[in-house]
């Protein structure tokens, strides 16, 4: 969807609620930022503490910047109400010394949450190095999924890979590096909305229009790349998220991002691992984008009806 379709969209929905009163009351489903660390070594964790207290958080974080060619992702543990903790992780082959890079984080409260022209389902399943069925608490026509690993059981650096999303549901398994495999089961948070752009929806807007989540899906992005365009936010503060949404190619990889936050494109990429040979080409697969724009009030806090 253009810019411009986004644009009309929002509006019209402004222009529908403006004179209405809602028995429902906004209530914060989430907490959104984006900073910038650098990775001394393997070992060392960094601490979040957040603005709100939640009763079960799930935390969604990616590196958006690539001012290192080493492959990277981010390993999250002690998910408490009000904080958590991340690293940088690098693969066990690399030396675990990462330069500083821009993240993006997502916290959100454990559940489905109604926004003005949709809901968004988080959820935590349990997964270990085979492949997990995670059913959606209701049928969606087309769905968009972002998943991450929220415990640090086994020390071994890992990503989630994804594939099988359909209307009703989704399958996960936890991925080392090929020289290693098998992993023990971690916690895994998960996050399933709609894509906007094949529902021609526009943004799903939250209460007071404070807050929007825009979803894409792109195809056939490789090792060397593809775009996600249409980000220029219309509200105030952006972050941006990005997974697999297949597993066409078997090698371990995760979707590495390169964006300017409050740029209208964002570049996204396949990147494997080397630590059973230097090969990284991989394989066209389907990218699934969540952004997530904030007013900036309220430390970037994101809204749901209750």
């Amino acid at each position: 969807m253009n810019k411009l379709i986004r644009c009309w969209f929002i509006t019209l929905l402004l222009f529908l609620v403006s004179g209405h009163t809602y028995s429902m009351q906004p209530y914060i489903i989430g907490v959104t930022d984006t900073i910038s660390v650098e990775q001394p070594d393997a070992y060392s964790w960094q601490s979040i503490t957040l603005s709100h207290t939640f009763n079960e958080p799930v935390v969604f974080m990616q590196v958006i910047s690539r001012n290192s060619e080493s492959p990277v992702h981010i390993r999250i543990r002690n998910v408490q109400p009000d904080s958590f903790q991340f690293k940088m992780e690098e693969w066990y082959y690399q030396d675990g010394y990462h330069e500083y890079e821009t993240i993006n984080y997502v916290v959100l409260e454990r559940g489905t949450h109604s926004l003005y022209n949709g809901t968004i389902e988080v959820g935590l399943t349990n997964v270990n190095h085979y492949f997990r069925t995670v059913w959606f608490n209701s049928i969606r026509p087309d769905p968009v999924v972002f998943s991450q690993a929220q415990t640090f059981y086994g020390w071994q650096p890992i990503v989630t890979r994804q594939k099988n999303v359909n209307f009703y549901s989704f399958t996960v398994k936890l991925q080392e590096e090929e020289r290693l495999g098998y992993h023990p089961t971690e916690t895994v948070g998960y996050m399933i909305l709609n894509n906007s752009t094949a529902s021609n929806d526009g943004a799903y807007l939250c209460p007071n229009f404070i807050c929007a989540i825009y979803t894409q899906d792109i195809t056939s992005v490789t090792h060397l790349g593809g775009t996600i365009t249409n980000l220029l936010p219309f509200i105030g503060v952006p972050s941006l998220l990005a997974s697999m949404q297949t597993y066409n190619g078997p090698n371990t990889a995760d979707t590495r991002l390169e964006y300017e936050p409050y740029s209208e494109t964002a570049e996204v990429f396949i990147e494997e691992e080397r630590s059973r040979d230097d090969e990284i080409a991989h394989i066209g697969e389907s990218i699934g984008a969540f952004f997530f724009e904030s007013d900036g009030s309220n430390g970037n806090t994101l809204y749901g009806f209750q």
